[in-house]
């Protein structure tokens, strides 16, 4: 018996609220745009156009202090890294996003990042579908907030190995949708493009996808942990992906992904 009706609706709508972040994110999905019709839509939001040129400054990009022109900065970072500032604006708006989730969320991007050429995947797709990943379990947390709780307290009890398909069949049970559907349904009516929409419902899977970047986003999912660990406490065992030989690679570059971020103030406010 469900013990909630998910509504998507405010989730859906969050164009209306976050108007420019939102329209940035529209741009960039149409294949039309270009950087001069972005610079001028981000412009209008002083804390998005802040956090774009902090990037291109940031030494991730090797150009420390050098670009103060937001044109020139959407160009130096790329469209995907343009988009994935714009959506953690709308996701903040959507609900307050604490320290803790929200390095769980670059742990998880920057190992997709990293994943990502062992699988011949578009890193910036890699990034976006990283970023969201765990958008559904927002909307659940938010209207279930008890019923999220108790399941993660279950999961826990859990091995690591386990718990992704048993959030999606206790998420099941209880709504009659899981978490990667939500997520799914929400950035296709954001009018992100078919494969990553496509590629994030698929990535909790019981059976392996098909699809390289749902592979991608499937084991950077379950890199986050191990990204976030120290050193002494990385375990590899619930894991196992034959293109890849070196997984403390892609934990470090993962980390040095979040390091970035985190000293450019990228993740915004937080509740």
């Amino acid at each position: 018996m469900k013990t909630i009706e998910i509504d998507l609706k405010e989730v859906e709508s969050l164009g209306s609220r976050k108007a420019v972040a939102f329209g940035v994110v529209s741009l960039i999905n149409d294949e039309k745009s270009e950087n001069k019709d972005i610079a001028r839509v981000a412009n209008s939001d002083p804390n998005l156009s802040a956090n774009i040129l902090r990037m291109a400054n940031s030494a991730y990009y090797g150009l420390s202090g050098h670009v103060d022109d937001l044109q020139f900065a959407i160009s130096v970072i790329g469209f995907g890294t343009v988009r994935f500032l714009a959506t953690a604006a709308v996701i903040q708006d959507f609900v307050p996003i604490s320290r803790e989730s929200w390095q769980r969320y670059l742990a998880t991007a920057g190992a997709a990042i990293q994943l990502a050429p062992y699988f011949d995947v578009d890193q910036s797709a890699a990034l976006n579908g990283g970023i969201t990943l765990d958008i559904g379990e927002l909307v659940i947390a938010k209207q279930d907030p008890y019923g999220y709780i108790s399941r993660m307290r279950e999961l826990e009890k859990l091995p690591q190995a386990d718990r992704a398909l048993a959030a999606v069949e206790m998420e099941t049970k209880a709504y009659g949708i899981s978490h990667p559907e939500i997520l799914a349904r929400v950035l296709k009516s954001w009018k992100f493009p078919q494969d990553l929409y496509e590629a994030v419902e698929q990535h909790h899977l019981e059976y392996e996808p098909a699809e390289p970047l749902a592979r991608v986003l499937r084991y950077a999912a379950r890199f986050s942990d191990m990204v976030l660990n120290g050193d002494d406490q990385v375990e590899f065992g619930s894991i196992s992906i034959a293109e890849v030989s070196d997984y403390r690679k892609i934990i470090r570059g993962a980390r040095n992904f979040m390091d970035q971020m985190s000293h450019q103030s990228i993740a915004g406010r937080f509740g």
